[in-house]
């Protein structure tokens, strides 16, 4: 049996599991039932049946991806895509479209989605093809989520070694003398006897960044890192060189010496910490 299909036939949410996903539909009755079928198939699934319902939930609780109707999610001026681009913009979205038509296909791209879907009459195949789409792009959406989750609950650690000049903004997680800016992917070294450094990352390197100085002075595992941070699903040297390599141009950005790290460690068979203060 594909390992994708469990029991009776349902296909599991690969790489989802314990993601949560926003559906938004307008007919109360449509989205509730396409929400059940949804979490038949695995997925953590909270509903809204209106652009404001949407809004409220998405401001109380994180989700890793965004499926919403069309129609519901672009009308008025204010609606939710606007409202996602400002607020969310790296929520992935998938939009239903009622039809598949040319100019639809184009509104959602332009609205910035990740992919489109035919709502069809038939719940369990429109079920079916959402968690498809949603699939297709579970690294994002894993790391998306990842991210929003580390925002939701890192505590700023210290900012002691903040320079005063260099005041927080947006979203933030503090550990010693560095400071990551996860609104801009803006990383600030400020070492006691060095210069000031701020450093733009990739969202990879920022991604990384953010899981390690989340649970700094704890080592996480190759298998963590991978999973965690990067989005990886590969196992054994893939995975290890893959972190390693990650890690590596992330060391070349933030430490001093690159070779003589002191912010990112390597402990020998257990993984990788972050720790400002950690001896060797």
């Amino acid at each position: 049996m594909d390992a994708s299909v469990g029991v009776g036939g349902e296909r599991r949410s690969g790489g989802l599991t314990g993601v949560r996903v926003m559906l938004v539909h307008t007919d109360p009755g449509r989205c509730h039932a396409l929400g059940e079928a949804m979490r038949r198939r695995g997925l953590d699934v909270v509903v809204a049946t209106s652009a404001e319902g949407a809004m409220a939930a998405l401001q109380a609780a994180p989700v890793g991806a965004l499926v919403g109707e069309l129609e519901a999610c672009t009308a008025g001026a204010s609606g939710l895509t606007q409202w996602l681009e400002t607020h969310l913009p790296t929520l992935p979205v998938i939009y239903g479209l009622r039809e598949r038509r040319v100019e639809d296909v184009v509104r959602a791209i332009q609205a910035g989605c990740a992919d489109v879907v035919v709502l069809s009459d038939d719940v369990e195949r429109t079920a079916e093809d959402l968690v498809a789409a949603l699939t297709t792009h579970s690294r994002s959406i894993r790391q998306h989520w990842l991210l929003e989750n580390i925002l939701a609950t890192a505590s700023v650690l210290s900012d002691a070694d903040m320079p005063e000049s260099e005041p927080a903004t947006g979203r933030r997680i503090v550990v010693g003398h560095v400071q990551l800016n996860l609104d801009d992917l803006v990383a600030i070294v400020a070492e006691a006897g060095a210069p000031l450094r701020k450093v733009r990352l990739t969202p990879t390197e920022c991604q990384l960044l953010a899981t390690l100085m989340s649970q700094a002075g704890h080592v996480l595992s190759v298998a963590d890192l991978g999973r965690d941070a990067l989005g990886y699903h590969s196992k054994g040297r893939d995975l290890a060189n893959a972190v390693r390599h990650q890690v590596a141009r992330l060391r070349e950005k933030i430490e001093t010496d690159p070779a003589r790290p002191t912010l990112v460690h390597t402990v020998r068979g257990r993984g990788y910490v972050f720790d400002p203060h950690w001896l060797a």
